[in-house]
C-alpha cells in the first residue's frame, strides 16, 4: 500500500535484485563459472568473485549461504565452500541463485546478512573484504 511506511523494504529488495541478476547474468554462462580459485586466466569467476564485481557481497553473501543450505541440505560455513565442494556444478550454483532470488521476492531475507557468518568470517570481512575459510 502507498504511504504505509514499507517503502524503503521494497526499494532495498530492489536494489538486492539488481545486485543479484547481475551475479547471476555474470554466471549464467557455464563457461564463465569456476570452482578452486576467485578467478582464473580464463576470466571465469567463481560466486564470490562474482558477488565482488556486482558490489553485492556484503548485502548477498547470507542470503547466497541461507539458499545453498536450504537447497540441498548440507550445512556449508562458506560460499567458497559451496562453490568449491565436490557435488557442486554450474546447474547447482544457478539454482542456488535462483532459491536466492526468490527468497528476495517473498521477503525471506536474513536481517543481517552476515548473521550465518561465524565471528572470525566477520572479523576477516570487515578486514580484508574476503571471508575466512573456516
Amino acid at each position: 500500500m502507498p504511504f504505509d511506511g514499507n517503502e524503503g523494504v521494497f526499494a532495498r529488495n530492489e536494489e538486492l535484485l539488481g545486485k543479484l541478476d547481475k551475479v547471476i547474468a555474470l554466471l549464467a554462462p557455464e563457461d564463465q563459472w569456476c570452482k578452486g580459485r576467485l578467478r582464473d586466466l580464463k576470466g571465469r569467476r567463481c560466486i564470490v568473485e562474482a558477488l565482488r564485481a556486482a558490489k553485492a557481497k556484503e548485502q548477498l553473501y547470507g542470503l547466497i549461504i541461507t539458499s545453498a543450505r536450504g537447497v540441498t541440505g548440507i550445512g556449508y560455513r562458506t560460499v567458497e565452500g559451496f562453490n568449491d565442494h565436490d557435488a557442486t556444478d554450474h546447474t547447482l550454483v544457478l539454482t542456488i541463485l535462483h532459491d536466492a532470488r526468490r527468497r528476495i521476492l517473498v521477503g525471506d531475507i536474513p536481517s543481517v546478512t552476515t548473521s550465518r557468518v561465524s565471528f572470525l568470517q566477520r572479523i576477516m570481512m570487515a578486514l580484508t573484504g574476503m571471508p575466512a575459510e573456516i
